[in-house]
């Protein structure tokens, strides 16, 4: 699709809409570059686990997003040689580590025959027991 007839369609104003109900500011970053799928198979599976979403939400089910903070610049800054981290960058990572592994373990317990798109979602978030507790060690 053309920029034209996305303009047309509202498309660009549905993304900024998107981007307000981001948690983060890398989240709304990611939600400004996302595009249109360009193949049919894609969208119906993120059709479907869209509506799988919208299941849970209309069911009540408490979703464990917790709080999820901009960690980004702290850990590029981990990348670098001998670099050191302050304790209040610590302290969001192992918040986002936590919020990761609550929903991880959530998506785990749902019934795959009723929720199948949201299980592969998954294997997509990052969880890290270990460095949990090594964060919470040196703070």
């Amino acid at each position: 699709m053309n920029a034209k007839t996305l303009h047309d369609l509202g498309y660009f104003q549905i993304i900024d809409i998107l981007k307000g109900y981001s948690l983060s500011s890398p989240g709304a970053a990611l939600c400004g570059k996302l595009l249109p799928y360009g193949d049919r198979e894609t969208a119906v599976r993120e059709s479907r686990r869209v509506s799988q979403l919208k299941k849970l939400i209309l069911e009540d089910i408490s979703i464990p997003f917790g709080e999820v903070t901009d960690t980004l610049r702290a850990l590029n800054l981990s990348k670098i040689e001998n670099s050191t981290l302050d304790i209040d960058s610590l302290v969001r990572i192992k918040g986002n580590l936590e919020t990761s592994l609550k929903l991880k373990n959530f998506i785990k317990g749902l019934d795959g025959g009723i929720y199948p798109y949201i299980l592969e979602f998954n294997d997509k978030l990052y969880a890290n027991k270990e460095l949990e507790r090594r964060i919470q060690r040196a703070i």
